[in-house]
């Protein structure tokens, strides 16, 4: 679990005076993603633990020390200006800064902004204000505010007979928001005078509403004001039911969070035609918007409207909930919680290790030149010394991708010169029987090469119809061999592992269009999925690893996402992950195949800590063992094709090339998670 740091730009008893601090914890740390976060500012004045976090006073000189002091993984500021400052400046080698920038007002952009890693803005045009000092576009995120849906909801049957008292008018307005030039109030205390005596306007915000007052006075609307400094941010929604119509029409805002919370309890919201309120609301769909926001008839008409044309009134009113529901809490929070995984995946301490990671795989691709046959395809393993037909073929995609056209040639060339004349490929040894998942994976080769080498073609095809007829009227997959699905153990491999076979078959029905193969295809993991314990970890993990990226592969990944967040309970402080569920030693190929997987379902994190497991325990030559640890008997004692194989994969999707091209660049180092 990772730790994080907040800089906040104001005081926590800011927050706890409008009642913000209530969301703090969930605010700070999105669905609790984070182990640890430890809050490091100036402004606070005692070490104090609070709303989820460790408060520690902290002066900028000594950011540096308390970083490194409690394992930070990742400083967030928030706001453009001293926090900025202060994180940017005083980073730690391997600790990236995030910066929240939440204002399109440049002053409130200091040039720090330069230093930071990532920055996080709340809106487009936040953005565009970022792009113009900081450097890289790839590492500037649009990241909204966000509302609760608990809270801020329309109010049925509430009484508001307090709010009446206090703003006892016919047409009752509020404007929310700091008491500022850049919230426009006084545009709206103009307006009044255009309005008359019938209206009234609530004012909600902080800051000293005495130039405000004066201006009210001299227009002779003073009747017409009511001023509040703060209201709890849980009782607004009151006052955005009560009101005609919330009108704040700012002169710029960064994201507008007051409008998204009013539209999402069903007020009738009016501001000023700019971004980024015009981003979300639309004119008359979901709100109103003033093109002429400095002109008090002009917004005095608007509001006139808001407040008497009952139909576009009950049409707001009606689409207002539903056309924020991309802000609410939940959806926004879980979009933080990806732009920290990537943060964490790209996070420079990987660098750190560029070399060692470099030495592992050019190791790797040193064991397959050694391991392969000549003229044939790959050896099973370092004790093992004859070419194995499955791994050959499943081994033909990573060539490609490595850019070894000439050893992907040269093993596709094998497997159809010892092809069996009814489609089938045998098991590892050649007088044995064939092996139905085998099969499958010798056609994962021959479909990754049949552009480039048409003369496999007829191969594949004889294959495909070799496989599709093991699959039984039930959906259930045979196989004519069994005994090397038993293991040392004397568990049975369990026969789901089959799906591992199907992504080729369903990938050359469609291309050759054969509705009988993908009707088989679809007949098969319909007659796995119907079993309730499928994905559970009750088999060695790379077999279990084969049940769950077939599931990936064949349009399933919610399901083994499941299954992978209880891979990942198990997955240990060095990366690796148990043979069994209930095992103390580890199978190398497993780890590298959940590598894999949690990478295709976009988890890097998890995969980072498998790899680096990887390469701590790859051997000198570049192979791996089958199994590590006092009881492993699972390849104990032999380098393993399959494990290299894996390795790579896992190796070419971490540097953003697996399956994209056979240039040998497309072995990019493999700390850069593109």
């Amino acid at each position: 679990m990772a730790v994080l740091a907040v800089i906040p730009s104001d005081p926590l008893a800011d927050y706890e005076d409008v009642g913000c601090h209530v969301w703090a914890q969930r605010y700070y740390n999105p669905n609790k993603y984070f182990e640890k976060v430890f809050l490091f500012s100036p402004k606070e004045k005692e070490e104090v633990f609070q709303y989820g976090m460790q408060t520690i006073p902290t002066r900028p000189r000594e950011l540096r020390r308390r970083v490194r002091k409690h394992g930070v993984d990742i400083v967030r500021a928030y706001g453009g200006y001293w926090a900025c400052d202060m994180a940017a400046k005083n980073k730690v080698r391997g600790v990236p800064v995030v910066v929240s920038v939440h204002d399109t007002n440049p002053e409130e952009l200091y040039d720090s902004i330069r230093r930071a890693d990532y920055v996080f803005c709340m809106s487009d045009v936040v953005r565009d204000l970022v792009l113009s000092r900081f450097p890289d576009p790839d590492k500037v995120w649009v990241l909204p505010n966000r509302y609760d849906e608990s809270v801020m909801r329309p109010l049925a049957n509430e009484d508001f007979s307090d709010l009446d008292e206090a703003c006892p008018f016919r047409y009752r307005l509020i404007c929310v928001g700091r008491l500022s030039e850049g919230k426009n109030q006084d545009t709206v205390v103009r307006a009044l005078a255009h309005l008359g005596p019938d209206y009234g306007c609530l004012f909600i915000g902080r800051n000293d509403p005495g130039s405000l007052q004066t201006l009210a006075d001299d227009l002779g609307v003073r009747a017409q004001c009511r001023f509040i400094k703060a209201v709890r941010n849980d009782l607004l929604p009151r006052y955005y039911n009560w009101a005609h119509a919330v009108v704040t029409p700012s002169r710029w805002e960064g994201f507008g969070i007051v409008f998204i919370e009013a539209l999402a309890c069903g007020a009738v919201v009016v501001t000023s035609n700019v971004r980024p309120m015009r981003e979300y609301i639309a004119h008359e769909e979901n709100g109103l918007l003033v093109d002429e926001y400095e002109n008090p008839k002009a917004l005095a008409e608007t509001i006139e409207r808001a407040c008497n044309d009952e139909a576009l009134r009950r049409r707001l009113k009606e689409r207002a909930p539903g056309s924020v529901e991309c802000f609410e809490r939940g959806r926004v929070d879980a979009l933080e919680v990806n732009y920290y995984r990537r943060i964490l995946a790209e996070r420079p301490f990987y660098a750190n290790r560029r070399r060692h990671y470099e030495r592992c795989f050019r190791r790797a691709l040193k064991w397959i030149r050694r391991n392969t046959a000549p003229g044939e395809g790959i050896l099973r393993s370092s004790l093992h010394r004859r070419p194995y037909p499955e791994v050959s073929g499943y081994f033909i995609p990573t060539l490609l991708a490595l850019g070894d056209r000439k050893r992907a040639i040269q093993f596709a060339r094998w497997l159809v010169g010892v092809q069996n004349e009814d489609g089938s490929w045998n098991g590892p040894r050649a007088d044995e029987d064939p092996y139905t998942f085998d099969v499958g994976q010798v056609l994962k080769g021959l479909l990754a090469i049949h552009n480039i080498l048409p003369e496999v073609q007829p191969a594949l095809l004889r294959g495909c119809e070799w496989l599709v007829s093991r699959v039984a009227p039930d959906g259930s997959i045979s196989t004519p061999s069994t005994g090397a699905l038993e293991l040392p153990d004397g568990s049975v491999v369990p026969e789901a592992f089959h799906l591992y076979a199907l992504e080729p078959l369903a990938a050359v029905a469609e291309e050759f269009s054969r509705g009988d193969w993908a009707e088989a295809v679809a007949r098969a993991l319909a007659y796995y999925k119907q079993d309730p314990r499928l994905t559970d970890f009750g088999a060695l993990s790379h077999f279990h690893a084969y049940i769950l990226e077939a599931l990936v592969d064949l349009g399933e990944a919610e399901l083994a996402s499941k299954a992978m967040d209880a891979v990942e309970a198990l997955q240990r402080e060095d990366g690796s992950v148990p043979a069994y569920a209930n095992a103390d030693w580890v199978c190398s190929t497993g780890v590298a195949q959940y590598a894999l997987i949690w990478l295709k379902l976009d988890r890097p994190e998890p995969a980072r800590r498998a790899f680096a497991w990887l390469c701590a325990n790859q051997n000198r030559s570049g192979g791996f063992y089958g199994s590590c640890g006092e009881e492993a008997n699972y390849y104990e004692n032999a380098e393993i094709s399959w494990a290299v194989k894996y390795f790579l994969d896992a190796h070419l999707r971490l540097a953003g090339a697996g399956d994209k091209g056979e240039s040998r660049r497309s072995a990019a180092p493999c700390w850069r998670l593109r």
